[in-house]
Parts: structure tokens; sequence; C-alpha cells
């Protein structure tokens, strides 16, 4: 991937994942005005969402053998265009682990199984945006500590 395509890449998926809220915002207004004024205010944040230059070197851990298939199911259904934005950015991606966590207070599987990485995109500190990653029957712990 040439480097206009590397810049362009992160906000592509910022893009898809955009439309996504707003269809949401039309779809739930009616239903739902505190989830719907909670879109607005993510979407707000993600405008100041851009490519950070520093992003690291590529790095895959073992979750990330399940970022494939998880890409073909959503591709499939009404993340499409979200899966589609992601997969070209899968060779440049740096992944990680929650520094909290390890497999005396998550479990060996879930250490195994899982990932995120920020898509290389930073200019925002009230959102974290990027790619959770949690392989087959796996779900992530509710949480108490701001994430």
């Amino acid at each position: 991937m040439d480097s206009k395509s590397l810049n362009e890449a992160p906000m592509r998926v910022v893009h898809a994942v955009r439309q996504l809220f707003e269809a949401g915002i039309k779809t739930r207004a009616a239903k739902d005005t505190v989830q719907s004024e909670q879109l607005v205010r993510v979407l707000s944040l993600m405008a100041e969402l851009r490519p950070d230059s520093e992003s690291g070197e590529p790095r895959r851990l073992p979750g990330c053998r399940h970022v494939e298939r998880a890409l073909d199911l959503a591709e499939s259904g009404g993340a499409a265009a979200v899966a589609a934005a992601i997969r070209p950015l899968l060779p440049t991606l740096t992944w990680h682990q929650n520094p909290r966590y390890n497999a005396s207070n998550m479990g060996a599987e879930f250490m195994d199984t899982y990932a995120w990485s920020g898509l290389g995109l930073t200019g925002c500190d009230n959102i974290s945006f990027g790619v959770l990653l949690l392989g087959p029957g796996v779900t992530y712990p509710p949480t108490r500590y701001e994430s």
C-alpha cells in the first residue's frame, strides 16, 4: 500500500463507522433519544480523528488468527462497509492487549483470542476508536474502570 493510501485507509474506516452511526440515529431517534444523543456525541468526537504518523510498527498477536474470519462474517452483514475498510489495513496494524489483563484475571482462552488496534488514528483524547477482536465464543467481561 503506498503512503497516500496508508493515510487515507484509516479515515475510510472512520467514514464507514460514521455512516453506520448516522443511520442508527435516524432509526433510533423516535425510540431512544438517549442513545441517539450518545451517537451524536460520538460522531462529533470522531470528527477530530486523523491518521497518526507515529502509529508504530505492524504487530500481530495470537488472536489475530481470527481476524480474517471476523471480517468475512462482517462483510455479509450490516457492517460490510466497515469490514471492507479494515481489510486493506490488516498488514499495517499494530495489535495490543490491555496491560491490566493476564491469564490469571481474564483466563488463558481470553488472552489467546483477544487483541485490539487503534487503526493508526489519533486526534481525540475523549474517544478510543479502533478494532477489538475476540475469538469465537469469547465474551468481553463487564469492566469497572473508565475505558
